[in-house]
């Protein structure tokens, strides 16, 4: 998992707020199954008609249950068509080759990701097929440590297993394995278990936000890492109320004016006392 680098500006938990993870396509596990070739549907220039592909080779409309053939093709078209379901991790990688990530996550399928040319995204490819099938053995094909060790960390957070981060030597390494199975499994106990302060308190900060638990943001000690735990919280829930606990006036005057404008209330932007922001609410609101 990688880690955001500590700024220095009053400004920088602007820089260290995510939206975590979508995790996508998990619903169409076993049901993905293609009597189509994905690079049919790639070829396709109009939008709507490639969705439409994506969806048949989804296979979609073999689902019985009426509520999971509609998430099923709402996944495939959001997984393939649209880029707003990509998350911060995977906004490097092209549409094509995500596309290539999402099938072959969802089909375990490892022949799938050889469609991929980029020698990196190939390796995140490996390393989601690896997840899906719980096998940490495929992540010894990749090439690459840095690779190779997302792999590890990304199995042993589908499979909730500590014991493969207490393998890894290097001490960074095992942080960062340890906050991938603390985030999935939403377990604060194992942020405890990190030496580097800072990666702990991202490990907080990543757990409270997958909960919506404001009251996690308490344990981080690093001030911009808490008021972006704070902020993003808000921003989720627009909760006015979770905005007054951060310290720093200009990250709380930036939380007023986005829950501002989530409630559409003017009278939010009266909270705000930096002026520039306070007149953004108010020009934005009126």
């Amino acid at each position: 998992m990688p880690f955001i680098a500590k700024g220095k500006t009053n400004w920088k938990f602007l820089l260290i707020v995510v939206i975590l993870v979508a995790i996508v396509g998990g619903i169409l596990g076993y049901y993905l199954l293609s009597t189509k070739l994905l690079s049919e549907c790639e070829k396709i220039q109009d939008e709507d008609d490639k969705i439409a592909c994506y969806i048949d080779v989804a296979k979609c409309e073999k689902i019985q249950d009426e509520d999971d053939k509609i998430t099923c093709r709402t996944d495939i078209a959001l997984a393939c068509g649209d880029k707003r379901n990509r998350d911060t991790e995977t906004f490097w990688i092209n549409d094509k080759d995500y596309c290539y990530i999402v099938v072959a996550a969802a089909k375990e399928s490892l022949s799938i990701c050889n469609n991929i040319e980029d020698q990196g995204t190939k390796a995140y490819c490996y390393g989601e097929v690896a997840a899906a099938r719980e096998n940490l053995s495929i992540c010894d094909k990749i090439v690459g440590e840095g690779n190779k060790y997302s792999c590890y960390n990304k199995v042993a957070a589908a499979k909730e297993d500590l014991s493969i981060c207490d393998k890894m030597e290097e001490q960074w390494r095992k942080d960062g394995c340890y906050s991938w199975v603390a985030l999935i499994e939403e377990n604060l106990s194992i942020c405890g278990k990190i030496e580097d302060r800072e990666t702990k308190d991202y490990c907080y900060r990543d757990v409270a936000a997958r909960k919506e638990d404001s009251s996690i943001c308490d344990k981080i000690k690093d001030q911009a890492i808490e008021n972006a735990c704070y902020f993003s919280i808000a921003q989720e829930k627009e909760d006015l109320s979770i905005c007054d606990k951060i310290e720093e006036q200009g990250a709380k005057d930036a939380c007023y004016l986005w829950v501002a404008q989530a409630k559409k209330d003017l009278s939010i932007c009266d909270k705000i006392e930096n002026q520039d922001i306070k007149n953004q609410c108010y020009g934005r609101l009126e």
